[in-house]
């Protein structure tokens, strides 16, 4: 809490990330490997010695979702310190963020290829997909993969206009809060540069500082994004409602206006800040529906930040 707290209070960076997959084996379903994923030099995780300043320092990242490609490979976001970022891009972090470069993150796409006589994955990097402070005061935040039915592997990503004085900010006052999306036509070796996400009638999607998902429907075959919509008024993390979904062009990667509902708001009696944004997706093997859960953080009282009511929906795709 102290050095969360020291983070958004101080500019100060007091904690350390680092991204770790367990894969199983598939050639044995009771062996597993933790897969450290490192981009540069460093120790790996040590339980006898934790803080090793070789492990701390090197190799941040955090938490995003892996998915499987249809040949059966693995790719994973991989995030990494702008800093580091521009240091292997052969850029000026000065010119391009430097107004908190130590935590904030861009991205690159690892791709694990299964080596069946080592028996584990290895692992190749995409080119690096960066935004600078102008674009997003927090940098790539919480990236989301989906592979396309002609191969195509799209990259969708939170950004952020916050401002804060302790983060020494250059993003103008007014710049509205997109999702940014990126995409792969070789596999994941190289991702283009970032784009604002648009609807395919070429309409701009704002959306705060919020997670986002795709799941694809085995019920009709047809690849969804769930994740928070709202108007250019998207400062920060907020409002983080209304919840929607929505189908995705399996050719470009774009959303189907057309298909755009709302699978939730916020409702009467609920707070200013509720929150529609902290979920997790699977799909009930029987009805091939969507089941999608759901904490409402601060529902009837800002102050009270961990109390609301937990909700389960149900999404009857069409077959």
């Amino acid at each position: 809490d102290k050095a969360y707290d020291a983070w958004w209070n101080e500019g100060a960076v007091r904690f350390f990330d680092h991204q770790h997959t367990i894969i199983r084996n598939p050639e044995d379903s009771e062996s597993f490997s933790d897969v450290h994923l490192m981009y540069e030099e460093g120790a790996k995780f040590d339980p006898e010695n934790p803080r090793n300043p070789e492990y701390l320092n090197n190799n941040w990242g955090y938490l995003n979702p892996p998915i499987v490609l249809k040949n059966g490979d693995i790719a994973v976001p991989v995030s990494m310190p702008v800093r580091k970022a521009c240091e292997k891009m052969g850029l000026d972090v000065n010119e391009v963020f430097p107004s908190s470069p130590d935590w904030c993150f861009a991205v690159m796409v690892a791709r694990g290829k299964y080596n069946p006589e080592k028996k584990e994955y290895e692992f190749t990097f995409s080119n690096l997909v960066i935004l600078n402070d102008l674009q997003s005061s927090r940098g790539i935040d919480e990236p989301v993969l989906a592979e396309l039915e002609n191969g195509r592997i799209i990259l969708v990503m939170r950004s952020s206009n916050v401002r804060r004085s302790v983060w020494n900010n250059r993003i103008e006052p007014n710049t509205p809060c997109f999702k940014w999306y990126s995409f792969s036509d070789d596999g994941g070796k190289t991702f283009c540069q970032p784009l604002i996400w648009h609807f395919d009638n070429r309409e701009v999607i704002y959306s705060p500082a919020t997670i986002s998902e795709f799941i694809r429907s085995s019920k009709n075959g047809k690849l969804y994004w769930i994740g928070n919509i709202t108007d250019h008024t998207a400062f920060g993390n907020m409002p983080r409602y209304p919840l929607c979904i929505v189908e995705i062009d399996d050719v470009t990667g774009q959303p189907k206006k057309q298909t755009f509902t709302v699978i939730d708001t916020r409702r009467e009696g609920e707070s200013e800040v509720v929150q529609l944004s902290n979920f997790y997706l699977v799909e009930d093997r029987e009805t091939k529906n969507i089941e999608l859960s759901l904490v409402k953080i601060a529902q009837f009282d800002a102050a009270k930040t961990f109390y609301g009511e937990t909700w389960l929906y149900e999404i009857d795709v069409e077959g």
